[in-house]
């Protein structure tokens, strides 16, 4: 199943139609909303990008309590906790088949994928956020009130 849409959907979709017997099996569902429900039929969710910064998928996917798996390009490595909350491989074929073919086998992956589900629903909640952008000018607010011109010059 793929989720999404990009510059890569119609050489996608070449090569899904050249895989004869398998095609059936491979159904492109463009965007959804909300993703999440779709997610949490997934057995494993993959990020294969050559170059990626903070995958949205992935953190649904960790939401939603889903596996997955990712190219350590990036920011994954930061955002997965270098594997902590899901596998890392080298944006390399054979590493990303091996990977995937260990995640989908391994009954831990799933385990450590719940445990993931209440570590990025509580990192991504509103209030935190909220919370979080508000110290920061709260901060920046402080740290500007001794350096102003017009604070400066009375």
């Amino acid at each position: 199943v793929i989720i999404g849409d990009g510059p890569e959907r119609s050489s996608l979709e070449k090569l899904a139609n050249s895989l004869g017997e398998i095609r059936p099996r491979i159904h492109f569902c463009g965007w959804r909303r909300p993703a999440a429900r779709d997610l949490r039929a997934l057995d494993l969710c993959v990020c294969p990008s050559k170059n990626e910064g903070t995958s949205v998928a992935i953190i649904e996917a960790c939401v939603a309590g889903v596996p997955v798996l990712s190219t350590d390009v990036g920011g994954m490595g930061d955002l997965l906790e270098q594997g902590r909350w899901g596998t890392l491989v080298p944006f390399e074929l054979g590493a990303l088949t091996r990977g995937i073919r260990e995640s989908l086998g391994d009954g831990s992956t799933r385990q450590r994928a719940q445990n993931s589900s209440g570590y990025f629903s509580q990192r991504i909640s509103n209030d935190r956020l909220v919370a979080e952008t508000a110290a920061l000018y709260k901060a920046l607010e402080r740290g500007n009130e001794h350096s102003h011109p017009s604070k400066e010059n009375g």
